[in-house]
């Protein structure tokens, strides 16, 4: 045990020694004050107790009596922790018998020593977990005893006092009543002590034999890893490696084969029920999936699943139930039953795997045959097989394999030959080559190790990348269940935005999978212990990976959380008021920033950071951002107000300098405008603020259309307002309130000058409906004879060429003006 599991034995030796010694030193403490009544009244009368102490003492001894055995009755039952203990230590027996048959067995297989640690650890952990119940009770009985020790030497102080004030006997309960609740206390206590103490005396002695165990697993462990990558057998390619095959060994394979059924058989019988609740369990799940089936669409992620609904149904059960067993150290699997439960997970994951992503049917056979493969050596070790017989058949297996190979090479352009196919075939070309070469050269543990272990990773990441798609599959299908329209409508959204969570959770999981599988620790959640723990320092703060995740989570909780809401409130909330675009897009905007304002306050205070450091981080952001984010500050301050008084909205055409578009983006820093050559102009929001911005659709997209027009002078103007109406009333965009109007404005150099006024409901159409009336103008001016005049000039000559005066007169004469 540890050193303060001793100090705490120790200390109840003296509990002991003084409870049951105490009436021999009352005696000797009456001696000593007869011998020296000087000392006795001094420290009769040096603190005697007040009418206070007195009433608290005599009022609350019997409470706290009663809350003394409801703190016993708290503590761990005694009588569940023997049975535990007697439970382990009857399973450490047998770990200690199996450790003994490793140690005498030339050829143990891997999977059977790997199988041992493991067993040892998760009995390892319910020692330790056993051990705290136990340290706990000690701890509470330690207090209560302390606590009870001081009530005793209250009550002697009591006794005294009364003794020495005869009128208060009368009014006092007598000693001897609160004498005995002492004594009744101190017995609940003593009943507790001695059964704890024992019960940790023999989860010592437990964990000692566990110790020497491990002690023992991981030397053979460490000779099998440096025994298997020496030249320990005969080639496979020579005679002398198959002389070892002789009739002993299939004698001796026949008889661990019944062994290994009548054991199992005998397993079977005694755990029965836990069986048939696995395999009610996968008929349970495979029903469900087969009854989901009619109401998932091909689109869905769970669809692929509806078509397997058995594979699907084992590979659900199995991978729970050994997710179970790893995580929780009570539950411990009789010999092998692990084995075959991970032999059913692969099976049913390689049957998933075939229909989800290797299409090709030749590729789709080798990577089949690899994991029947993997799976029947798992099997030939459960039943601990000779190990000749177990390297014979991967010998075999890597010949098959690579004969799968060459035929691929020379099948390539049959198999779609693509570049994501290139690294599938250049490890079934490798993978079994290095085992060929291995058993070849004499190495057959080396080869036994990599086929294991190679094998295994692929396994592991197959599995962890099945158990995303069905959780993202059964999430989805979930969402599509739930009878609110606007989640059916986002169900496949809402699931694309979580995947990179999941992604991420189960990356985690692979990783923790994988140093479990390598031994780098000795189970799946030690290993999460272990990372959980690591710490590493950045600028005086200590940085670990479950700060980094929730950091990452807060975050991504924080942008989906906004998004949902602004998406609730964009399709089923503010349609409702019939809220304009730019208005929608407004409100969104707040939300999200106050989201986004609220999520860093969350992260912070997750983080351990208090409103004090809250206060610094902002002052020490603000005195930052006022001497260098000037300008970036000043376009933020100008966002807000562009969202709060909203002069510009999202979908207002406006007008700023020389550029006209439509706003597409309001964001913090800067406004997206559109131009109508589909060019979009970045605008810093304080240029909106401060500048002159002309927005055409502020109030309202009903805007005015002028088309001003000249005609001759001499031209009846009565016909002419007439035309423009007419072409005007004719127009079916043009507003009939308010009505066009044709006005005569002015005499111009050249012609009498016209201006055409209509109202249309949306400045979008205003290109179009001036186009479309200038040509109707046009159009019933030449029927109606109305002519729109060049622009005419009066030229006055104070001084003319003689020579060209003539050279004008003869042509004239001639009728030649060329």
């Amino acid at each position: 045990m540890s050193i303060s599991f001793n100090k705490c034995v120790l200390i109840f030796t003296l509990i002991f020694a003084f409870n049951t010694g105490y009436a021999a030193e009352k005696l000797n403490e009456t001696e000593k004050v007869a011998e020296n009544p000087g000392k006795a009244e001094e420290a009769t009368t040096s603190k005697p107790l007040s009418l206070t102490e007195t009433y608290t003492l005599i009022n609350t001894l019997p409470k706290k009596l009663l809350n003394l055995r409801k703190q016993i009755n708290d503590l761990a039952n005694t009588k569940v922790i023997f049975a535990r203990i007697q439970e382990v230590s009857s399973r450490v027996g047998e770990l200690e018998w199996e450790t003994t048959v490793a140690t005498t067995t030339p050829d143990l297989n891997p999977h059977q020593l790997l199988s041992l640690d493991t067993k040892l650890t998760k009995i390892d952990k319910r020692i330790t977990q056993l051990s705290k119940r136990i340290e706990s009770n000690i701890h509470t009985l330690e207090i209560l005893t302390d606590e009870w020790l001081a009530n005793d030497i209250q009550l002697q102080k009591f006794i005294e006092h009364t003794s020495t004030q005869a009128k208060l006997v009368d009014t006092l309960p007598t000693a001897d009543s609160l004498d005995q609740i002492i004594e009744k206390a101190q017995q609940l206590i003593e009943e507790q002590i001695h059964p704890t103490l024992l019960a940790g005396k023999k989860i010592g002695e437990i964990q000692a034999r566990v110790y020497t165990l491990n002690d023992t697993v991981n030397d053979l462990l460490q000779d099998m890893y440096d025994f298997g990558f020496q030249q320990n057998t005969p080639s496979m390619l020579s005679a002398g490696f198959y002389s070892r095959f002789e009739y002993e060994i299939l004698t001796q394979s026949w008889e661990n084969l019944r062994f290994f059924g009548s054991y199992q058989k005998a397993y079977l019988k005694n755990n029965f029920r836990g069986v048939l609740i696995f395999l009610a369990t996968i008929a349970l799940v495979t029903f469900l999936t087969r009854l989901s089936k009619p109401f998932v669409k091909a689109s869905y992620r769970w669809h692929p699943f509806t078509d397997k609904p058995f594979a699907t149904g084992i590979f659900i059960v199995s991978t729970t139930f050994l997710f179970i067993e790893a995580l929780h150290p009570n539950i411990d699997l009789p010999p092998n039953w692990q084995i075959l439960q991970q032999i059913l997970m692969i099976v049913a994951a390689v049957f998933l795997a075939e229909y989800l992503i290797i299409k090709v049917p030749l590729y789709r056979t080798t990577s089949s045959f690899l994991f029947f493969s993997l799976t029947v050596i798992m099997f030939l070790q459960s039943i601990n097989l000779p190990q000749p017989l177990v390297h014979l058949y991967l010998f075999g297996v890597s010949i098959i394999c690579l004969t799968f190979s060459f035929r691929m090479f020379f099948r390539r352009k049959e198999v779609h030959q693509k570049r994501k196919y290139a690294t599938l075939r250049l490890f079934f070309f490798l993978f079994p080559l290095v085992v060929f070469l291995a058993g070849a050269g004499g190495y057959e543990w080396a080869a036994v190790l990599i086929f294991d272990r190679v094998m295994s990773i692929i396994v592991i990441t197959l599995v962890v990348w099945l158990i995303q798609k069905i959780l993202s599959g059964l999430f989805e299908l979930i969402l599509y269940s739930i009878p609110v329209p606007l989640v059916r409508q986002n169900a496949a959204k809402v699931v694309h935005d979580i995947t990179p969570a999941l992604i991420l959770v189960h990356s985690v999981l692979w990783f923790s999978l994988v140093l479990s599988y390598l031994s780098v620790f000795p189970t799946l959640g030690a290993t999460l212990s272990a990372l959980a723990s690591i710490e590493f320092s950045f600028f005086s703060h200590i940085i670990t990976p479950k700060s980094i995740l929730v950091i990452i989570f807060a975050l991504y909780v924080t942008f989906l959380t906004s998004r949902g809401i602004n998406t609730f409130l964009i399709q089923g909330i503010l349609p409702r008021y019939r809220i304009t675009r730019g208005v929608q897009e407004s409100i969104t905007r707040l939300v999200h920033y106050s989201i986004i304002v609220i999520g860093f306050l969350v992260l912070l205070k997750l983080l351990g950071f208090e409103l004090g450091d809250i206060a610094i981080i902002g002052g020490a952001l603000g005195v930052g951002i006022g001497f260098g984010l000037k300008e970036i500050v000043n376009n933020f301050v100008s966002g807000l107000i562009l969202l709060f008084e909203r002069p510009v909205k999202v979908g207002d055409i406006i007008v700023v300098g020389q550029d006209m578009g439509e706003v597409t983006a309001l964001g913090l820093r800067a406004t997206t405008v559109q131009t109508f050559d589909n060019a979009e102009i970045v605008i810093p929001n304080a240029e909106l603020i401060i500048g002159s911005v002309t927005n055409w659709t502020l109030a309202e997209k009903r805007v005015r259309v002028k088309i001003p027009i000249g005609v001759a002078y001499g031209t009846d103007i009565s016909i002419v307002l007439k035309i423009l109406l007419s072409c005007a009333d004719s127009n079916p965009t043009v507003l009939t309130m308010p009505p066009p109007r044709a006005l005569f404005l002015a005499f111009g150099d050249s012609s009498l000058n016209f201006e055409l006024r209509v109202w249309i409901s949306d400045f979008s159409d205003h290109l179009t409906v001036r186009s479309e009336l200038n040509q109707d103008i046009e159009a019933e001016f030449e029927m109606a004879g109305v002519v729109i005049p060049f622009p005419q000039r009066d030229l006055h000559l104070k001084s003319v060429d003689p020579d060209a005066i003539k050279a004008f007169q003869q042509a004239t004469m001639s009728g030649n003006f060329a």
